[in-house]
Protein backbone atom coordinates (compact mmCIF):
# COMPACT_ATOMS: atom_id res chain seq x y z
CA UNK A 1 0.00 0.00 0.00
CA UNK A 2 1.31 3.74 -1.01
CA UNK A 3 1.42 6.29 1.61
CA UNK A 4 -2.26 7.80 0.06
CA UNK A 5 -4.00 4.15 0.97
CA UNK A 6 -3.93 3.13 -2.63
CA UNK A 7 -3.68 -0.79 -2.55
CA UNK A 8 -1.11 -2.01 -5.16
CA UNK A 9 -4.08 -3.70 -6.94
CA UNK A 10 -5.38 -0.42 -8.05
CA UNK A 11 -2.03 1.23 -8.60
CA UNK A 12 -1.23 -1.47 -11.36
CA UNK A 13 -4.83 -1.03 -12.80
CA UNK A 14 -4.18 3.07 -12.75
CA UNK A 15 -1.22 2.32 -14.83
CA UNK A 16 -2.56 -0.11 -16.68
CA UNK A 17 -5.47 1.73 -18.00
CA UNK A 18 -3.08 4.42 -18.82
CA UNK A 19 -0.77 2.10 -21.05
CA UNK A 20 -3.66 0.17 -22.56
CA UNK A 21 -5.66 3.45 -23.51
CA UNK A 22 -2.26 4.77 -24.31
CA UNK A 23 -1.98 2.01 -27.05
CA UNK A 24 -5.22 2.19 -28.40
CA UNK A 25 -4.80 5.94 -29.04
CA UNK A 26 -1.64 5.23 -30.85
CA UNK A 27 -3.36 2.62 -32.60
CA UNK A 28 -6.70 3.90 -33.79
CA UNK A 29 -7.48 7.31 -35.19
CA UNK A 30 -10.29 9.19 -33.69
CA UNK A 31 -9.19 7.96 -30.13
CA UNK A 32 -10.73 9.80 -26.83
CA UNK A 33 -9.41 8.16 -23.30
CA UNK A 34 -11.41 8.93 -20.27
CA UNK A 35 -13.98 10.52 -21.80
CA UNK A 36 -16.89 11.93 -19.81
CA UNK A 37 -20.30 10.63 -20.10
CA UNK A 38 -23.23 12.98 -19.01
CA UNK A 39 -25.24 11.63 -16.48
CA UNK A 40 -23.33 8.52 -17.67
CA UNK A 41 -22.23 7.51 -13.95
CA UNK A 42 -23.17 4.39 -11.88
CA UNK A 43 -24.78 6.62 -9.56
CA UNK A 44 -27.86 7.94 -11.01
CA UNK A 45 -27.08 11.88 -12.07
CA UNK A 46 -23.81 11.74 -12.14
CA UNK A 47 -21.31 11.74 -14.93
CA UNK A 48 -18.92 8.78 -15.64
CA UNK A 49 -15.93 8.41 -17.60
CA UNK A 50 -15.25 5.67 -20.19
CA UNK A 51 -12.47 4.43 -21.09
CA UNK A 52 -12.14 4.04 -24.62
CA UNK A 53 -14.29 5.56 -26.97
CA UNK A 54 -13.49 5.74 -31.06
CA UNK A 55 -15.26 8.06 -32.51
CA UNK A 56 -14.89 7.35 -36.55
CA UNK A 57 -16.37 3.83 -35.60
CA UNK A 58 -18.45 5.07 -33.01
CA UNK A 59 -17.58 2.02 -30.54
CA UNK A 60 -16.97 2.37 -26.50
CA UNK A 61 -14.90 0.12 -24.92
CA UNK A 62 -14.44 -0.71 -20.91
CA UNK A 63 -11.33 -2.20 -19.57
CA UNK A 64 -10.95 -4.35 -16.41
CA UNK A 65 -8.53 -6.72 -15.24
CA UNK A 66 -9.11 -10.01 -16.65
CA UNK A 67 -10.30 -11.33 -12.77
CA UNK A 68 -13.53 -9.47 -13.62
CA UNK A 69 -14.02 -10.91 -17.11
CA UNK A 70 -17.33 -13.49 -15.77
CA UNK A 71 -18.43 -10.26 -13.15
CA UNK A 72 -21.46 -8.30 -14.70
CA UNK A 73 -19.97 -5.09 -13.15
CA UNK A 74 -17.81 -3.82 -16.12
CA UNK A 75 -20.54 -4.67 -18.66
CA UNK A 76 -23.14 -2.74 -16.82
CA UNK A 77 -20.97 0.35 -16.21
CA UNK A 78 -20.46 -0.03 -20.31
CA UNK A 79 -24.23 -0.54 -21.58
CA UNK A 80 -24.52 2.52 -19.32
CA UNK A 81 -22.18 4.95 -21.30
CA UNK A 82 -23.81 3.33 -24.47
CA UNK A 83 -27.11 4.30 -22.88
CA UNK A 84 -26.72 8.11 -22.26
CA UNK A 85 -24.68 8.43 -25.41
CA UNK A 86 -28.19 7.26 -27.34
CA UNK A 87 -30.09 9.32 -25.17
CA UNK A 88 -28.05 11.95 -26.36
CA UNK A 89 -28.86 11.68 -30.02
CA UNK A 90 -25.62 10.04 -30.76
CA UNK A 91 -25.53 6.32 -31.85
CA UNK A 92 -22.89 4.39 -29.95
CA UNK A 93 -22.19 0.83 -29.56
CA UNK A 94 -20.49 -1.55 -27.60
CA UNK A 95 -16.91 -1.86 -29.58
CA UNK A 96 -16.45 -5.14 -31.88
CA UNK A 97 -14.13 -3.61 -34.42
CA UNK A 98 -10.43 -3.69 -33.03
CA UNK A 99 -11.38 -6.92 -30.61
CA UNK A 100 -9.54 -9.81 -32.39
CA UNK A 101 -6.56 -7.04 -33.95
CA UNK A 102 -5.77 -6.55 -29.93
CA UNK A 103 -6.13 -9.52 -28.46
CA UNK A 104 -3.00 -10.86 -27.09
CA UNK A 105 -1.13 -8.00 -27.41
CA UNK A 106 1.21 -7.10 -25.00
CA UNK A 107 2.47 -4.05 -23.58
CA UNK A 108 5.80 -4.05 -21.66
CA UNK A 109 7.49 -1.77 -19.38
CA UNK A 110 4.46 -0.06 -18.14
CA UNK A 111 4.98 1.25 -14.77
CA UNK A 112 3.58 -0.56 -11.92
CA UNK A 113 2.85 2.56 -9.37
CA UNK A 114 5.23 1.12 -7.06
CA UNK A 115 8.46 2.23 -9.00
CA UNK A 116 8.95 -1.58 -10.59
CA UNK A 117 7.69 -2.36 -14.48
CA UNK A 118 5.24 -4.69 -15.44
CA UNK A 119 3.86 -6.14 -18.81
CA UNK A 120 0.36 -6.40 -19.80
CA UNK A 121 -1.16 -8.69 -22.05
CA UNK A 122 -4.47 -7.72 -23.44
CA UNK A 123 -7.55 -10.04 -24.01
CA UNK A 124 -10.81 -9.86 -25.74
CA UNK A 125 -13.54 -12.70 -26.89
CA UNK A 126 -14.39 -11.03 -29.95
CA UNK A 127 -16.61 -14.33 -30.85
CA UNK A 128 -18.65 -13.56 -27.74
CA UNK A 129 -21.42 -11.03 -28.33
CA UNK A 130 -21.88 -10.73 -24.19
CA UNK A 131 -18.45 -9.42 -24.60
CA UNK A 132 -18.42 -7.07 -26.54
CA UNK A 133 -16.88 -3.86 -26.64
CA UNK A 134 -14.92 -5.30 -22.70
CA UNK A 135 -10.91 -5.16 -22.93
CA UNK A 136 -9.37 -7.10 -20.45
CA UNK A 137 -5.78 -7.85 -19.40
CA UNK A 138 -3.65 -9.60 -17.08
CA UNK A 139 -0.23 -8.97 -15.82
CA UNK A 140 2.75 -11.53 -17.52
CA UNK A 141 6.28 -12.07 -17.18
CA UNK A 142 8.95 -11.43 -19.06
CA UNK A 143 9.14 -15.47 -20.43
CA UNK A 144 6.33 -15.17 -21.63
CA UNK A 145 7.02 -11.75 -23.29
CA UNK A 146 10.04 -13.53 -25.30
CA UNK A 147 7.98 -16.55 -26.05
CA UNK A 148 5.28 -13.99 -27.19
CA UNK A 149 7.76 -12.67 -29.43
CA UNK A 150 8.73 -15.79 -31.10
CA UNK A 151 4.89 -16.52 -32.08
CA UNK A 152 4.81 -13.17 -33.57
CA UNK A 153 2.52 -11.63 -31.50
CA UNK A 154 2.14 -7.79 -31.34
CA UNK A 155 4.28 -6.56 -28.57
CA UNK A 156 4.72 -2.58 -27.49
CA UNK A 157 6.96 -1.14 -25.17
CA UNK A 158 4.70 1.37 -23.41
CA UNK A 159 8.09 4.12 -23.21
CA UNK A 160 7.56 3.93 -27.08
CA UNK A 161 4.06 4.93 -27.31
CA UNK A 162 4.37 7.55 -25.03
CA UNK A 163 7.27 9.36 -26.71
CA UNK A 164 5.24 8.80 -30.23
CA UNK A 165 2.21 10.47 -28.84
CA UNK A 166 3.91 13.00 -27.63
CA UNK A 167 5.64 13.78 -30.80
CA UNK A 168 2.11 13.84 -32.62
CA UNK A 169 1.10 16.93 -29.69
CA UNK A 170 -1.39 14.26 -27.80
CA UNK A 171 -3.06 15.86 -25.10
CA UNK A 172 -1.29 14.72 -21.97
CA UNK A 173 -2.00 15.66 -18.38
CA UNK A 174 -1.08 14.51 -15.04
CA UNK A 175 -2.88 13.43 -12.64
CA UNK A 176 -2.49 13.93 -8.66
CA UNK A 177 -3.65 11.43 -6.38
CA UNK A 178 -2.35 12.37 -2.58
CA UNK A 179 1.25 12.24 -3.08
CA UNK A 180 1.45 10.38 -6.35
CA UNK A 181 1.64 11.45 -9.60
CA UNK A 182 0.36 9.74 -12.82
CA UNK A 183 0.74 10.78 -16.40
CA UNK A 184 -2.18 10.16 -18.36
CA UNK A 185 -3.56 10.17 -21.63
CA UNK A 186 -6.89 12.43 -21.68
CA UNK A 187 -7.20 13.06 -25.22
CA UNK A 188 -5.91 11.36 -28.40
CA UNK A 189 -7.21 12.31 -32.04
CA UNK A 190 -10.81 13.68 -32.61
CA UNK A 191 -12.75 15.54 -29.65
CA UNK A 192 -16.19 13.98 -28.70
CA UNK A 193 -18.87 15.06 -30.85
CA UNK A 194 -16.96 15.05 -34.04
Amino acid sequence: MDPDGLTDASLNGIQAHIAIEAYLCFTYPGSEAEAEVKNGGIIPGTNGRADYINHLSHEIYEIKPITQAYSPDGKIQLQNYVTNYKNNGQKYNKGTAFLSQINGTIITGVPDGLGGKMNLRLITFPNNPEQAGMIYYEKCNDSKVKERIRQGVNVIDFEAIKARLAENAVAIETVIIGTLSIVTFILCGVPAGN
